[in-house]
């Protein structure tokens, strides 16, 4: 073979190796994108308890990204060029957004721009917690008090209020309030029902705007059929929860009436001496002149 000839073959595989380089497109041809094949941010279906939400097809070093309504975000991912970052700086602003800064630079030391974003959501909060308990005075309930009314068969008795059931059919009593769900403390009563045979009902219920919380005070937690607590993933009430997890998900309701229950299969009944609400002990007496 000439010399000629072999330069020509060589040119010619050459040439074929240019045009197969990637970046090296000529007009008309896809350019092969940088990201391909290489590490991104996390994606996932973003459920109730939250997930990684991405967001792509960015361009600037600087980027606002919006939060889906009814998350918060509790840390967040992004790729610049061809690194990711976890753990990243970023701001929460006060419009439902966070903004991040890539702190990722090239040879030259100038920043590089921002191509997607993941959020990790977490299910929004409220940031409210439960006041601090502080005791305040409280006068005996007697059958003139205002703002407090009996129902069903229940009735003053000496020393207390005396509630009779039968066929589940509820007596107790309920107070008109004006405290909010941060103030739904010491929440209690002072019943025998030790003596009370078949099936029960002895509760506590906080009524709101929004609709009723009832307080189981063995378990300490309330249980609702109106999606002011969490769903409950057992069988049994639709919701459940602590007083947290109520403030976390309905906010600080008003509580606009507190109510004791008390109701069984059978014919039973019961003497209730006291009553405890937004830190405050009540009890029942016939013979107790109202406070001035």
């Amino acid at each position: 073979m000439s010399s000629r000839t072999l330069g020509a073959l060589l040119a010619s595989v050459a040439l074929v190796v240019a045009a197969a380089a990637p970046g090296s497109a000529s007009p008309g041809m896809a350019q092969v994108r940088a990201g391909v094949g290489q590490e991104s941010c996390p994606q996932e279906v973003v459920g109730p308890d939250g997930g990684w939400y991405k967001v792509e097809d960015l361009t600037s070093v600087t980027e606002t990204v919006a939060v889906p309504e009814g998350y918060d975000v509790d840390a967040l991912c992004y790729k610049a060029a061809t690194i990711v970052r976890y753990g990243a700086d970023f701001v929460v602003n006060g419009d439902g957004t966070v903004t991040v800064t890539s702190t990722v630079v090239n040879k030259r030391g100038l920043p590089q721009a921002i191509s997607h974003v993941s959020l990790h959501l977490v299910a929004a909060g409220t940031g409210l917690t439960p006041n601090e308990c502080v005791s305040q005075p409280a006068g005996p309930i007697t059958p003139s008090s205002a703002g407090w009314q009996l129902y069903g068969a229940a009735e003053f008795v000496e020393g207390g209020l005396s509630i009779s059931s039968q066929d589940f059919v509820a007596g107790g009593i309920s107070a008109i309030t004006d405290f909010s769900l941060q103030d739904a403390l010491n929440l209690g009563f002072e019943a025998d029902t030790t003596s009370v045979e078949g099936v029960q009902t002895v509760e506590i219920v906080l009524t709101t705007p929004e609709g009723d919380l009832h307080y189981n005070r063995i378990a300490d937690n309330f249980y609702s059929w109106d999606p002011l607590l969490p769903p409950n993933p057992g069988v049994g009430y639709p919701y459940v929860g602590t007083l947290q997890d109520a403030l976390d998900t309905a906010g600080n309701l008003a509580v606009t009436s507190v109510t004791f229950v008390f109701s069984t299969d059978s014919f039973n009944g019961v003497v209730l001496t006291s009553l405890s609400f937004n830190c405050r002990e009540f009890t029942f007496d016939t013979n107790v002149s109202e406070p001035s």
